[in-house]
């Protein structure tokens, strides 16, 4: 796999597990707000001057750290672009450790093939917004695949979340009508962060309101189990 990065210790990111977190480089997402600019691309990756790092270091690392690490986290970037996914879960999963994957749900067939091949433990999907606004936010356009990574994911049995970065362009009845795209679900609330989004224009954005994020957790009780994030 192109790996771009690599944390070592996280007790927040796989919940419940401490875990370490690999960062794929490439995505077919072009999102507004991202904050890993430098892994959406290959080209990205280049200018930044970071280096891959090997398979080998990682499981190296894995192999010495045994007994203190419950599993791996894989994100990117969008992991479901590496063609050897399933092989790099598979070589963890050898190894007696969880595997957390985070996708952006715009590959169903790929996400599917690692659930049915026994490889995931826990999936974490990232909602963009309305299907309606997925072209503008994103520059992604076929929103079938994000009801059918939903659909796949929620049928799995695999315990997992949803997650919507609440981006200054959505509005209020936007933020709702994406939570019901994930109706009876988990689903988090994150803060946006706009020093380092790939969008310029995006940096410069503000925050939406506490007081408004409190009023859609208010009105959308009775369609997911909504959560905060990051606040």
């Amino acid at each position: 796999m192109n790996i771009g990065g690599f944390e070592k210790c996280t007790l927040i990111d796989y919940p419940g597990k401490i875990s370490c977190i690999v960062y794929t480089v490439g995505c077919n997402f072009r999102c507004k707000f991202c904050y890993n600019p430098d892994i959406i691309s290959e080209e990205n990756f280049k200018v930044s001057g970071r280096k891959l790092i090997s398979e080998n270091e990682i499981f190296d690392y894995i192999k010495k750290h045994l007994n203190m690490i419950d599993g791996v986290s894989i994100t990117g970037g969008e992991p479901t672009m590496q063609f050897d996914l399933l092989q790099f879960c598979q070589k963890i999963k050898d190894l007696n450790k969880l595997v957390k994957l985070d996708t952006n749900g715009g590959s169903p067939i790929i996400l599917k093939a690692c659930i049915d091949a026994g490889v995931l433990d826990y999936i974490a999907m990232d909602i963009k917004g309305p299907l309606n606004l997925y072209d503008k936010i994103t520059g992604y356009i076929n929103t079938g695949h994000i009801l059918e990574s939903i659909k796949i994911i929620n049928t799995s049995g695999i315990p997992h979340e949803y997650r919507l970065t609440l981006f200054p362009l959505l509005r209020k009845e936007d933020i709702i009508e994406a939570i019901k795209l994930v109706s009876g679900e988990t689903i988090y609330l994150q803060n946006f962060e706009p020093s380092h989004a790939f969008d310029e224009a995006a940096r410069s954005m503000t925050p939406i309101s506490k007081d408004v994020v409190e009023q859609i957790i208010k009105e959308t009780a009775g369609i997911a189990d909504v959560r905060l994030r990051g606040f």
